[in-house]
């Protein structure tokens, strides 16, 4: 019986945990077909791959506002610019998989979709 509440609480405090790494791409609940499975795999593995080239240009960019806002005098101009750069190429990383995803997508599809668009924000 302790092993099995012990089982029951590990799986609780997991789901809890890792809730919004899973529920951010899941695309259950549009009942895809297995060509757009398919298709959509490799979609995500790209956008992946282009994350972490990103999560790197965000780092670089974290860095070099933090120089900017450490020197003597705050200069808002070069910290507007890199806030900028941010901005634009997480949107364009945002934009270019969201029209991947619309192509393969039904439009009933693209309606359920929309229920969790905003966990499709790159941050």
């Amino acid at each position: 019986m302790k092993l099995i509440i012990l089982f029951l609480f590990l799986l609780f405090i997991n789901l809890f945990a890792d809730s919004k790494q899973h529920i951010n791409k899941d695309l259950s609940h549009l009942n895809l077909t297995k060509e757009q499975k398919k298709s959509i795999k490799g979609i995500l593995q790209k956008f992946r791959d282009e994350l972490k080239i990103f999560r790197e240009f965000k780092d670089d960019i974290n860095e070099k506002r933090r120089v900017v806002f450490l020197s003597e005098h705050l200069n808002t101009n070069e910290l507007n610019e890199l806030n900028y750069n941010l901005c634009k190429k997480a949107n364009f990383l945002e934009n270019k998989v969201l029209k991947k995803l619309h192509y393969v997508l039904t439009k009933k599809q693209k309606e359920k979709f929309l229920d969790y668009f905003d966990d499709w924000k790159v941050e």
